[in-house]
């Protein structure tokens, strides 16, 4: 199964790796470790998908100065969520997870949309702040641009800034270089 590794480059020092199985269901399992400033953290998740990749289950867990804490969603991959058990009406109509500690989760609406060049697909995420957790209904917009030296890209805005960031992928719709975010070490695929 694939794994794939990034360095971030907006922060101190930041390497995260993520492991895909491509099953039924699609599973993801991912660790980042960080260190920014005076603060450090890990980060690990697994993350369940369906066969449209939606997401179906995320299990999310955070090591830092202030000890263990984790999280479980789990939606009918339809906008219902629930947060630890209970039900998550904030989150409603969410369709996605997106972890903010990983650009790997960009690849779950690449893939689900499947937008031709020039197509424009608005989606809305359960966003997983990371380090504190918390977690917020999140409307996102990816524009499929035109190809750059053979190589995909995609332009990515999200309600809660008037950012916007190209995202370069590759033939798969995972991260090869995230304006601003994190930079794939290895970025060609090894066959063993």
């Amino acid at each position: 199964m694939p794994t794939y590794a990034w360095s971030r480059l907006d922060l101190s020092a930041g390497l995260g790796l993520v492991r895909l199985e491509a099953e039924d269901p699609i599973q993801v399992e991912g660790r980042e470790v960080v260190v920014d400033n005076h603060r450090s953290w890990a980060v690990s998740f697994r993350i369940l998908l369906d066969e449209e990749w939606r997401t179906r289950r995320a299990e999310v867990a955070i090591v830092d100065d202030h000890g263990h804490r984790d999280l479980l969603l789990e939606s009918d991959g339809e906008g219902t969520w629930s947060l630890n058990g209970s039900l998550a009406s904030e989150l409603h109509g969410c369709i996605d997870v997106d972890i903010a500690a990983t650009p790997f989760t960009n690849t779950f609406v690449i893939r689900r949309l499947e937008l031709p060049v020039g197509g424009v697909g608005e989606v809305r995420a359960a966003w997983v702040n990371v380090p504190s957790l918390e977690i917020t209904a999140m409307d996102q917009t990816y524009v499929h641009l035109e190809q750059l030296d053979g190589t995909d890209r995609y332009e990515y805005r999200s309600s809660s800034s008037e950012d916007r960031r190209i995202i370069e992928v590759d033939d798969d719709g995972v991260a090869l270089d995230y304006e601003g975010f994190a930079r794939r070490l290895h970025p060609k695929r090894v066959v063993v």
